[in-house]
């Protein structure tokens, strides 16, 4: 049985306080919970609270005390106490994936936080983002990239360049992937060239016709083709 069922509700009459809130009046009822007119007793704002909140302490008055200064002791133990953990300094931090000491280089800029740098460190971001596109994790795309040898799948560049995965778009899309649909790691070259082509399959048709074309092999040593509308052979040099 639900508490308070089948008793008398709470009498809560006009002046009865909570905290620096004073009741004024009933306004609402919602099932076993109501909703009280009250007047702050420091600057006199009238707001409406639920009976459930006054009971509960919860009787701040945004009025009287910002946001920012409420329970500003408390927050401020527990943003001490991370910095203690991280071993937080003007010099660098502990990073909260990889548990290890970098300095501030190796952070990004968040304005949000008070030193202006996330929590995470830029390979353990990136890392998290892979992960959330691809599905891979860290290990894995270490397996990956070590199985290409660290070169690109198509042109073979030495991987000290940054590589990108590449999937099949028409299984999940361009946003996400899944391992079913990750074909390997490429350049950031092959990578554009791959999409454009993928993006209109008779171009990469065509693709593959133009790379076996040779203009050139079935003509004499020396003889060139005769100009357009002219019948002639254009003169060497032009």
């Amino acid at each position: 049985m639900p508490k308070g069922r089948g008793q008398p509700p709470r009498a809560v009459p006009p002046g009865t306080t909570f905290a620096t809130l004073v009741v004024l009046r009933e306004v609402e009822r919602s099932g076993y919970n109501r909703r009280f007119e009250c007047r702050c007793a420091g600057c006199g704002t009238v707001k409406v609270k639920w009976l459930s909140n006054l009971l509960q302490g919860k009787t701040t008055c945004l009025s009287c005390t910002p946001w920012n200064q409420i329970n500003r002791a408390g927050r401020e133990a527990v943003i001490a106490g991370r910095r203690w953990r991280s071993q937080e300094s003007d010099a660098g931090r502990i990073c909260l994936t990889c548990s290890e000491w970098k300095p501030w280089s190796k952070f990004s800029v968040d304005p949000r936080r008070s030193r202006g740098k996330t929590s995470n460190c830029i390979d353990c971001a990136r890392f998290r983002t892979i992960k959330a596109m691809y599905g891979l994790t860290r290990s894995e795309w270490e397996w990956l990239r070590e199985s290409q040898q660290s070169r690109c799948a198509l042109c073979g560049e030495d991987g000290t360049i940054q590589l990108a995965i590449d999937h099949d778009h028409s299984c999940c899309g361009r946003a996400r992937a899944c391992k079913k649909c990750i074909r390997g790691m490429l350049c950031a070259v092959c990578n554009l060239i791959l999409g454009r082509a993928e993006a209109r399959p008779a171009l990469a048709a065509r693709f593959s016709d133009y790379l076996q074309c040779r203009p050139f092999q079935g003509l004499a040593a020396g003889a060139l083709p005769l100009a357009a509308g002219t019948g002639t052979a254009p003169a060497a040099g032009t």
